[in-house]
């Protein structure tokens, strides 16, 4: 289950400090439970969804205009409650990556106006990256070379 921000263009509404961003990490932790649990029993019903639409299909048995509405059903609900719980992440100014391996982001602005993105990834003790705007996460550097 790959559960990525659909559009990571986003707007950005808030600039947190270190301090602040460490502080929401409690939040950010619990939050992050309880949508992946509400997530995966969604995937679970997806996949049997599919499994059984693809039995029908297969056979060709009547009912597999039902079966493929209730799957399309099942995948909206789905893309529905991760744009739910990103917005729940939005509220409080933090943008979401990647909701199942928990990759979230905190906006971080220099004495000198340069955006950064503050990281956190599930299982991180704290804060313990940032990158550049203009850069991936995959570039991502130790907090202690965050700049002022």
């Amino acid at each position: 289950m790959q559960c990525y921000l659909k559009d990571v263009m986003t707007t950005i509404d808030k600039y947190f400090t270190l301090d602040e961003a460490a502080a929401l990490l409690p939040w950010v932790r619990d939050t992050l439970v309880h949508a992946n649990t509400e997530l995966l029993a969604l995937y679970d019903e997806m996949v049997l969804a599919k499994r059984l639409y693809a039995l029908k299909y297969a056979d060709r048995l009547p009912g597999q205009e039902e079966q493929q509405q209730a799957l399309e059903l099942k995948i909206q609900r789905f893309e529905q409650t991760i744009d739910r719980w990103t917005a729940r992440f939005k509220e409080q100014g933090i943008i979401v990556r990647n909701l199942q391996k928990g990759i979230i982001d905190f906006p971080y602005r220099t004495k000198d106006k340069d955006l950064l993105y503050l990281v956190w990834r599930k299982g991180d003790d704290g804060i313990l990256y940032f990158y550049e705007a203009n850069e991936s996460a995959r570039g991502r550097r130790p907090i202690v070379l965050l700049p002022d």
